[in-house]
């Protein structure tokens, strides 16, 4: 599948699963980052978590932590999409916030100087760490957006979300940039 851009290789895995998705995207928001809220969709449907993640709801939490937002106003249209019997709800959190009540904790560039501590917050649960922070997977972090020929692509280590507890889909690890950490 080398050659085709990050989002035509996520959808020939869902195709494959019968699992295209749509999301609408506002009419005035950058490309960029309705590929990045594609992209976290994507995450939300093919990681699994543990059913104890689950414990106070039937929530999918989707949280964004952030001095600046690099996904702005492109998760929106995720609010209320049911994945796997769980409704996504968006978060937007500020230092100092809880972050183990996410399922997917996105770490924005600007948080890199606390970047050790938000790590060490979430190490061995059930979060699905992302970011598009340098060296985030050498880090400890699980998906790292990255651009690759101009396109917004992503890298796993499959070890960090083993050691929370989430299974990661033999789909998405097919269209992922790079895995380190096993297969």
């Amino acid at each position: 599948m080398k050659g085709r851009t990050l989002l035509q290789r996520i959808a020939v895995a869902a195709g494959l699963a019968g699992l295209l998705f749509s999301v609408a995207a506002p009419a005035q928001v950058p490309q960029e980052q309705v590929a990045k809220a594609r992209i976290l969709f994507n995450f939300a449907r093919f990681v699994e978590w543990p059913e104890a993640a689950f414990r106070n709801g039937n929530q999918l939490m989707l949280c964004l932590l952030a001095g600046t937002d690099p996904v702005g106003t492109a998760l929106e249209p995720l609010k209320g999409k049911v994945v796997a019997g769980h409704t996504i709800e968006l978060r937007r959190l500020k230092a100092g916030d809880p972050l183990k009540a996410c399922h997917i904790l996105f770490v924005s560039d600007s948080e890199k100087r606390r970047l050790d501590a938000i790590i060490a917050e979430v190490r061995g649960a059930p979060v699905l760490l992302v970011s598009e922070i340098d060296n985030f997977l050498e880090l400890g972090g699980m998906i790292q957006l990255v651009a690759l020929d101009n396109r917004v692509q992503f890298e796993i280590n499959l070890g960090a979300a083993t050691k929370g507890g989430l299974t990661v889909s033999s789909k998405l690890l097919k269209v992922a940039a790079s895995v380190i950490g096993g297969r």
